[in-house]
């Protein structure tokens, strides 16, 4: 049974926001560094997801961090 075009297009515009992520992920992150270890690899993304969802800031959250727009938000 085929999707209709309408359900994939929502799934699409779902999972945007992911390959966002991902996208800031690798040019502000992953591509700047050489990681030697699995153990380099795994900090520096946790670092980063801290970084993404504390201090950087978004401009379609008017210029706030994640936490800082869900807090203000709550």
């Amino acid at each position: 049974m085929a999707f209709k075009p309408a359900c994939r297009a929502k799934a699409i515009v779902t999972i945007m926001p992911v390959w966002s992520f991902f996208g800031h992920l690798k040019s502000e992150s992953l591509r700047l560094h050489r990681f030697t270890s699995q153990k380099q690899l795994v900090d520096e993304v946790h670092r980063y997801i801290h970084f993404y969802n504390h201090q950087r800031f978004q401009k379609k959250l008017s210029n706030l961090s994640p936490v800082e727009y869900r807090t203000k938000v709550a």
